[in-house]
């Protein structure tokens, strides 16, 4: 009987690793998902700001730097708000 339990064992913890590699990976597609739309508007911010002046170029100067941070956050691991990332796109 102890081979069954062994046996049994065994694959509950090879069905557990399947399934948490693929909410991985599943994640990480997510993640660059979100890394390429704040990347493109990040893009857009730069193009606005050349053709802006004064304070609402330094505004649009200033939100894409606060969009080149969250990538890099993103890119490196670090948890980002939802919410955060919804605020900064939104504008």
């Amino acid at each position: 009987m102890k081979p069954m339990k062994t046996i049994l064992f065994t694959a509950i913890a090879l069905c557990a690793t399947t399934m948490e590699l693929a909410g991985a990976e599943s994640r990480a597609r997510q993640t660059q998902a979100r890394i390429t739309t704040l990347e493109q508007r990040a893009q857009q911010l730069s193009e606005a700001a050349r053709n802006t002046k004064g304070g609402p170029q330094q505004e649009l100067i200033l939100r894409r730097a606060r969009l080149r941070s969250m990538i890099e956050r993103l890119q490196n691991g670090e948890h980002v708000d939802p919410q955060e990332i919804d605020s900064l796109l939104a504008r």
